[in-house]
């Protein structure tokens, strides 16, 4: 298996461009793949074309077009959505995993979300188990995985991380461990890296 440098397309977030424009600039950077922002609905800022994330009710095609013209792959989704909210969270990373099928990205990456003030402790693991559950039914259908970033309150910490990534036993279910977030959030990125390794 190897390795290579890819992109979250963050990067050209502060020059108020388009997917496709960030997308082009990746390319010229040298890089072969990117992670895509994708979003619901409409927005003003993406239509316009001065923010980079893709709208799901897109014709999927289209990303695919973008990524192919300039050579470029995606390495997976930054699908964020909180898996405490299971009335948004599932019917999005649904999408965002049908989506990922037809661009060929090979995973779809989430985090827990801002903890709700009305679960307590163990019900936030309950409310996430439900979620994860119904969402890698649908990961299994089209061979997508859907990986858990360090990004909240519980993915901050590396224990919490793999608690998440454990709740449910399924092959679909992994890590996307973004070493900055861990760094961030006062952990070792090594020692969180080597932890949440298979």
């Amino acid at each position: 298996m190897s390795i290579e440098a890819g992109i979250n397309m963050e990067f050209i977030r502060c020059e108020d461009k388009s997917f496709a424009v960030g997308v082009e600039r990746a390319a010229q950077l040298g890089y072969r793949y990117v992670e895509p922002m994708v979003h619901n609905g409409r927005e003003l800022l993406s239509e316009a074309g001065y923010f980079h994330s893709f709208s799901m009710d897109n014709e999927p095609l289209e990303m695919k077009d973008i990524l192919e013209r300039n050579g470029v792959l995606a390495s997976g989704l930054s699908a964020h959505i909180p898996l405490m909210r299971p009335e948004i969270s599932v019917p999005y990373l649904e999408k965002a995993i049908r989506l990922a099928a037809v661009v060929g990205a090979p995973v779809v990456n989430t985090d827990e979300g801002i903890r709700p003030e009305w679960l307590e402790d163990e019900e936030c693991f309950q409310v996430m188990r439900y979620t994860l559950k119904k969402v890698l039914q649908v990961a299994d259908r089209y061979g997508i995985y859907v990986a858990i970033e360090p990004h909240q309150s519980i993915t901050k910490r590396t224990e919490g991380l793999l608690r998440i990534a454990t709740l449910v036993d399924s092959p679909w279910l992994k890590i996307n461990y973004d070493t900055g977030n861990a760094f961030l959030g006062g952990e070792d990125p090594y020692a969180g890296l080597k932890a949440s390794l298979p």
